[in-house]
């Protein structure tokens, strides 16, 4: 695996620190969004809200997001964090 300069590996986590903390600001405002529309899947019968408004953090950018509700167990929900690769 290539290595990157030390500026530059600082450079790009704070790039990433950043887009995360917008990624999270915006997911936070999706209920202060306009509610676009309730879907419903045929066969599982789960829910989605789909929300549409601005980016929270660029205004001029349009941003359109939704949320479902999944029943697991905490157990679960921490696997999806495991890095399971070399």
């Amino acid at each position: 695996m290539a290595t990157l300069p030390p500026p530059d590996e600082a450079r790009f986590k704070r790039i990433a620190k950043q887009a995360t903390a917008d990624l999270v600001r915006n997911a936070l405002s999706l209920p202060n969004l306009k509610l676009l529309s309730r879907v419903q899947h045929k066969a599982t019968s789960r829910h989605a809200v789909i929300y549409g408004g601005h980016d929270s953090t660029d205004p001029s950018l349009p941003m359109v997001g939704a949320h479902t509700f999944l029943r697991s167990s905490l157990t679960d929900l921490a696997d999806l964090f495991q890095l399971n690769t070399p």
